[in-house]
């Protein structure tokens, strides 16, 4: 499994992961909540996407569609689509099941059509011209659209090494370019 890890919307320092840190150097995070609740607590964050006893990934999930779910959080905020016009849609087999295709298809206009692929080496025909995916994105007749954007994502992980921090005054996390070690 890959490690989760972001970097505090504040300051950008990324989430380090506990067991790749000293004694010395770790210090407490913070998933910051919106509307005044309280910030959830995490002293050695293990790199799976647990603070406090939240599950980040399915509080993403249920703060923005009302699902506690991890797999459905993981969706949110990994997944993408790829589409040529926004009702055609591409996505790759391994990452989308039938499941998760026909639970983020109500976000989707009424007439979207799915078009599954194996790997990005398949060959699909995209506005008339054959090709595989990879020349399809690179050549720009096929766009990324993250899943996050496709339902609109009201509520996004922020997190902060200030417990005082406020919800409403940061950006989204971004993800840490490092997982959470050391570099």
């Amino acid at each position: 499994m890959v490690l989760l890890s972001w970097l505090t919307a504040d300051t950008k320092e990324s989430i380090r992961v506990g067991y790749l840190v000293s004694k010395k150097d770790k210090k407490p995070v913070y998933l910051i909540q919106p509307n005044g609740e309280p910030p959830i607590e995490e002293n050695d964050y293990d790199g799976y996407g647990g603070f406090g006893d939240v599950d980040a990934l399915s509080w993403l999930a249920e703060k923005n569609i009302g699902t506690y779910s991890s797999k459905i959080g993981s969706k949110i905020h990994l997944g993408e689509y790829f589409t040529a016009d926004n009702v055609s849609f591409y996505l790759c087999a391994w990452h989308h099941s039938k499941e998760s295709i026909s639970f983020f298809s109500k976000y989707l206009p009424e007439d979207a059509t799915f078009t599954p692929f194996d790997t990005f080496g398949n060959l699909l025909k995209v506005n008339g011209i054959e090709s595989d995916v990879n020349e399809h994105v690179s050549s720009g007749r096929l766009k990324r659209v993250k899943i996050s954007e496709i339902i609109g994502v009201k509520y996004p992980l922020k997190f902060s090494h200030n417990p005082n921090a406020i919800y409403e005054e940061l950006p989204a996390s971004e993800d840490c370019p490092m997982r959470g070690g050391l570099g």
